[in-house]
């Protein structure tokens, strides 16, 4: 037993102690600056050839708007003067004759600077008439289909051109409601 006594008494003094600390090298040291600091380097570089590669893009795209003349694309101006007219309220007919409610309201834009000439208030009585005569005239299946909206637009506005307002820019269909 003696033997096995100085063994752990041998054993202790050693598991007491401090391991001895090891000095940090100088090369850790080093590369804990050097590495972020690439890293950095890399991602001020790569955004800055992304950022230049978009404007490359924006550049290219101008220069060929600017060559087909701007066409495929129309200037979107402010919108003039706006007067809505109050909602339609009336039946719609399909092809076998059977009455749908309909409800639409519409919108009329005119041009800014013939507006500043002209009352478009003045034209409301007959645009609305024109509207409501020209709505009554529509089928159910047209109307409903949301393929001919443009077209309807187009129709109703030419209807404002023939009682004279001529100002009227666009027609705005902001409420439809068909059953």
């Amino acid at each position: 037993m003696s033997e096995e006594t100085k063994k752990t008494e041998e054993a202790k003094p050693a598991d007491a102690a401090p391991p001895a600390s090891k000095k940090p090298s100088a090369v850790g040291g080093v590369l804990k600056l050097v590495i972020p600091a690439l890293l950095a380097a890399g991602a001020s570089y790569g955004g800055t050839r992304y950022a230049k590669a978009q404007n490359a893009i924006v550049i290219v795209k101008e220069k060929e708007e600017a060559e087909s003349g701007g066409k495929g694309k129309h200037e979107l101006h402010p919108p003039g003067p706006t007067v809505s007219l109050e909602p339609f309220l009336l039946s719609v007919f399909d092809a076998s004759k059977k009455p749908h409610p309909m409800k639409m309201t519409v919108a009329v834009e005119f041009d800014a600077k013939a507006a500043a000439h002209d009352d478009p208030k003045a034209f409301m009585p007959r645009i609305r008439d024109a509207v409501l005569t020209h709505l009554r005239k529509t089928t159910y299946e047209d109307i409903s289909d949301p393929a001919h909206y443009d077209r309807l637009r187009k129709e109703l506005l030419e209807q404002c051109h023939e009682v004279g307002a001529e100002s009227a820019k666009k027609i705005l269909i902001t409420d439809f409601v068909i059953q």
